[in-house]
């Protein structure tokens, strides 16, 4: 192929069948592959795999002098490939410029105060124009709700379990559409509209109504067991009769009343140290007594003796 202008070159292949090839470029007009004598592989140079893995996509060929030669050649790398199109294209800057300004002119206006899941704003459009928006598309978007039976869901299941990005133009909710294959759009009327967009993690609805249904049931059991529950109702008819113990009141003392209960007890103990030793005396006098009374028979006994002899 021979370069148009100086613009960039880019390149596309489609297949069927994802094998591996070698793309070789050849842009040097003195080399053999442009002469009538033929060429070798030898004069050109690798550029590129492509087909298989992340090369399988848009590439920039480069940029060359206007009326320039090119020399793509492909090899097949990897058994056989089927190659349907080839496809060149020319990158014109100037042309992209134009169409920038032109989406520039009618842009989203956010309001102050958006957040991350919700951004409100005003956009003016014309007669078959749709809303761009950067958010990334993701499946499930446009397609009905329905059950097992086959039939859409209630407004409040809807409500349920239609998490995600939910679009409301003039507050009235729009189903949003697929944009270049990979970002959310919204079909406008002519004219200014207010959009909203506002995103629901799925399953955060769901979740915050099962919670809530789980407190009053726990609510609820708590009360039926207090008033059912034969325990606590002993424990209550215990403490309403007066029954339940009572925490002993602890008195606190001064420092002279302290000094006073010293004494008290010192005076204590020492009453009862003395009969203490009282009780040791009053045990220790009937041993005395026996011990007078066997001398005085002794004694009675010497004399008898005596009068015998």
């Amino acid at each position: 192929m021979t370069a148009p202008d100086d613009k960039p070159i880019y390149i596309y292949f489609r297949t069927d069948n994802q094998k591996s090839v070698n793309l070789w470029l050849d842009s040097n007009e003195s080399t053999g592959w442009f002469n009538d004598e033929g060429s070798t592989e030898n004069d050109a140079e690798f550029f590129s795999a492509y087909f298989e893995g992340d090369n399988y996509t848009i590439m920039k060929l480069g940029e060359f002098e206007p009326g320039q030669n090119i020399r793509l050649r492909m090899t097949v790398a990897n058994e056989y490939t089927i190659v349907r199109n080839f496809f060149f294209y020319s990158f014109n800057d100037e042309l992209f410029q134009q169409d920038i300004d032109t989406l520039k002119n009618n842009q989203w206006q956010i309001e102050d105060g958006w957040k991350d899941n919700k951004i409100k704003g005003t956009i003016t459009a014309e007669e078959g124009q749709i809303m761009l928006t950067s958010i990334p598309w993701e499946d499930g978007y446009t397609e009905e709700i329905r059950n097992a039976a086959g039939k859409k869901y209630s407004k409040f299941m809807d409500t349920i379990i239609g998490d995600g990005w939910r679009v409301k133009v003039d507050g009235k909710r729009v189903e949003p559409v697929k944009v270049l294959d990979a970002f959310v759009g919204i079909k406008l009327e002519p004219g200014e509209h207010t959009v909203e967009l506002k995103y629901t993690p799925p399953g955060w609805t769901f979740g915050v109504i099962a919670f809530v249904f789980g407190v009053a049931a726990l609510v609820l059991f708590f009360m039926y067991d207090k008033k059912n529950n034969k325990v606590l109702i002993a424990i209550a008819r215990e403490k309403k009769m007066g029954v339940s113990e009572q925490k002993p009141k602890v008195k606190k003392l001064s420092s002279e009343d302290k000094v006073a209960e010293l004494k008290k007890n010192s005076a204590l103990k020492s009453d009862a140290k003395d009969e203490k030793n009282e009780k040791i005396e009053d045990k220790q006098k009937p041993k005395q007594k026996t011990s007078d009374s066997s001398e005085e028979d002794s004694e009675k006994k010497s004399e008898d003796n005596d009068s015998d002899e």
